[in-house]
């Protein structure tokens, strides 16, 4: 598909915001530097999900794959067996706070890292 407009590299660099405003609503656009056709920006196809989202998503699917009874269970049931899971390892780490956790990692015994 023939871009709809031409921008110059320096009125890319200028009005960046404005011109991906304008790819976003469905412009095709050139990007020329001195006359010649050197990019084209166009629309993306699809969005793709948030990293955030999908790495939770995908978590979340391991879990319930080694664990299947956790499925049926309402989302304040998990939260209540999440934080109990969580408080029985918080007593069995030695540490008090993640400094001590990362000088201990780290073997400085006797505090001198930052």
């Amino acid at each position: 598909m023939k871009p709809s407009g031409e921008v110059s590299v320096r009125e890319l660099k200028n009005q960046t915001t404005t011109i991906l405003r304008r790819v976003e609503a469905g412009e095709r656009l050139a990007v020329t530097k001195r006359g010649h056709v050197i990019a084209t920006l166009a629309p993306a196809a699809a969005a793709p999900p948030p990293a955030s989202d999908s790495i939770y998503r995908s978590l979340q699917r391991q879990i319930e794959a080694r664990t299947p009874r956790l499925r049926g269970l309402s989302d304040a049931t998990r939260q209540a067996m999440f934080e109990r899971i969580s408080r029985k390892i918080a007593r069995t780490i030695p540490y008090k706070t993640w400094r001590d956790m990362d000088r201990a990692v780290k073997g400085d015994r006797r505090g001198l890292s930052r």
